[in-house]
């Protein structure tokens, strides 16, 4: 069995250069990884968190460094903006980010949407678009490694949340068969509080899938 851990960066802001706040490019992505591998996969994330946030090294509680995110865009302004040193620690921690994938057979998969200037972008059907396509890589990978799995992503609200499910569950349950027979159930939500690797695929997709497009631009 595999999971699948889904994340988004940007959004459907229009792209206008009196905006330069606008991301040029809204990314929806992450990883999967066999089931046999995320309870090591989550024990070195925190093992990275721990040597990149010395403090929480002390910390008394499991659940305090579980809560406890690296956010990816943080990261990405350090790798933007910010000095020697911070341009230096955010590249290593990108380095043990990846590290610790392909230690993990994890593999990534994303879906890029670069904008085009002054053209309105309708995020609520990217975004479905986006799961749809993602679902359709991953019970390709399932087909070929005869396995099954299922797909956690980043919950945002009960009305985006739905529509990203419907594209999935309609192709399930129509009358013409199953497409994605190795998919067990429809996409479930997690918080990044308390699904780890659901923080792990904010630091790939925000830090690491993000800024490759946009630089491009």
């Amino acid at each position: 069995m595999h999971l699948c851990y889904i994340d988004e960066a940007g959004n459907g802001q229009t792209l206008d250069p009196a905006r330069p706040d606008a991301p040029p490019v809204l990314v929806v992505g992450g990883f999967t990884v066999p089931r046999s591998q995320v309870k090591d996969l989550t024990w070195g994330f925190l093992e990275v968190k721990k040597h990149y946030r010395p403090q929480l090294r002390r910390a008394e509680q499991l659940s305090d460094v579980i809560q406890h995110e690296i956010k990816g865009s943080d990261v990405r302004k350090n790798l933007r903006a910010g000095n020697h040193q911070w341009l230096r620690a955010a590249m290593e921690l990108l380095a043990s980010v990846l590290d610790i994938l392909e230690r993990h057979d994890a593999k990534v998969l994303a879906r890029v949407w670069v904008k085009e200037e002054g053209l309105a972008f309708d995020e609520s059907g990217v975004y479905p678009a986006s799961v749809g396509s993602l679902t359709e890589t991953f019970q390709a990978q399932l087909a070929h490694e005869h396995s099954r799995g299922m797909m956690v992503l980043d919950s945002r609200t009960k009305v985006k949340n739905a529509p990203n499910v419907h594209c999935v569950t309609t192709r399930k349950y129509r009358a013409g068969g199953d497409s994605l027979r190795g998919v067990i159930e429809s996409p479930v939500f997690g918080h990044s509080d308390t699904h780890t690797l659901l923080q792990l695929a904010d630091l790939l997709v925000s830090s690491l899938l993000f800024p490759s497009p946009a630089i491009r631009t």
